[in-house]
């Protein structure tokens, strides 16, 4: 029997690719007949970087940078093999997971160290980046990364404006880097977040609480995203303020527009096509996919629904394995396309413990599988 695994992450607790290994190993102990094809996936979030460089067969390498408050920083970054291709996960240098709860501040934060980490890599012979923006601690529209890429952006004084959403109403003028230190290289930004950049659905309404904004400073922000992009509109020609994706991590998906000519992709169809997992689908016999949790975000186009959807159309059964469910979208994950969603633990085991013993569990299940694949050969 032909299996596919085809996990995301277990947020918090497993990567996609540790929940794949521990899945072919506990199948094939039980089921030694399996013809195991693992594909770890990942959506443009945390994880993303080690799921597509794996699937490379890259190298990882460490670069120094800074952090969202401009503090040194080592950040991780991965390259195909012959080095042309790089992959660039935002967060790793403008993350939230990278600031404790009271340091969260967008009106100060930066993607300042994210545009070093694009100089760097274009500077080590990348022609193309993949850069997956989720995570972001951010909402300066990609300001901060375009000063490190050498866009000036200049106060009423003349002076370059100082990092952090908070100072974007300050710009009065951007300026274009010189034509010989311009960063040129192709890049594709995944990203599954539709919102424009501003307005009640924009980068600060949305996102900007849970990045430590205030009532008072989401509007701030708000305003000072509408005033940055008037200057991308009147200085460098560019509108995209209502473009899908553009409020994506603080407007980062509009400013990787303006000042990259990046393209914005949907992580889903973006990871599917790097991994080859279209074609691995049809070659299966049983599918199997998951995530730490289903429920109602998980119907949304998620990567385990994706999945589901593959395998339903190929006529294929897939398990879903799960940290959780929640019960009330149980026969939407059926219609889907999921023969069976499997809890890797007892419905009286707590989060807590399914956290700490999350590969126990998921290894548990796995044998659950490989016997089942066994009596079923």
């Amino acid at each position: 029997m032909k299996i596919l695994i085809a996990p995301n992450a277990f947020k918090e607790t497993l990567s996609a690719i540790e929940v794949a290994d521990l899945l072919a190993e506990s199948i094939f102990q039980e089921y030694p007949e399996a013809d195991i094809t693992k594909v770890p996936l990942a959506d443009g979030g945390d994880g993303t970087l080690e799921v597509v460089v794996a699937g490379w067969g890259g190298t990882i390498e460490p670069i120094p940078t800074t952090d969202p408050l401009g503090r040194p920083l080592i950040a991780e970054v991965g390259s195909s093999a012959d080095g042309r291709i790089a992959m660039i996960e935002m967060a790793k240098a403008s993350g939230l997971a990278l600031l404790s709860e009271i340091e969260r501040d967008p009106m100060q934060a930066t993607t300042f160290g994210l545009g070093t980490l694009i100089r760097s890599v274009v500077e080590r012979g990348a022609e193309k980046i993949y850069l997956g923006i989720g995570g972001s601690a951010t909402v300066d529209g990609g300001v901060g990364m375009a000063q490190a890429l050498g866009f000036s952006h200049l106060n009423e004084g003349g002076s370059e404006v100082a990092p952090g959403g908070g100072n974007l109403n300050r710009i009065t003028r951007i300026m274009k880097p010189d034509e010989n230190t311009r960063v040129a290289a192709e890049v594709d930004v995944i990203c599954d977040v539709t919102n424009p950049l501003c307005g009640p659905d924009g980068a600060a309404a949305v996102f900007g609480p849970q990045k430590g904004a205030t009532p008072q400073q989401v509007d701030q922000l708000d305003r000072g995203l509408a005033h940055l992009a008037d200057h991308w509109e009147r200085d460098l020609g560019k509108d995209v303020r209502n473009f899908s994706g553009a409020g994506a991590a603080g407007g980062l998906g509009g400013g990787a527009m303006v000042y990259l000519n990046a393209r914005l992709l949907p992580g889903a169809d973006t990871l599917f096509e790097m991994t080859g997992l279209q074609e691995k689908v049809k070659e299966a016999d049983l599918v199997i996919t998951g995530e730490g949790k289903f429920d109602r975000s998980t119907l949304d186009g998620k990567l385990p629904i994706r999945v589901a959807n593959l395998a339903r159309d190929h006529n294929l059964k897939c398990y879903g394995i799960c940290g959780g469910f929640d019960t009330m979208v149980m026969d939407k994950l059926k219609a889907e396309g999921f023969s069976e969603v499997m809890p890797i633990a007892p419905d009286e085991v707590s989060l807590e413990e399914r956290k700490a013993n999350a590969a126990e569990f998921v290894s548990q299940t796995g044998a659950k599988i490989g016997q089942r694949c066994r009596v079923r050969q």
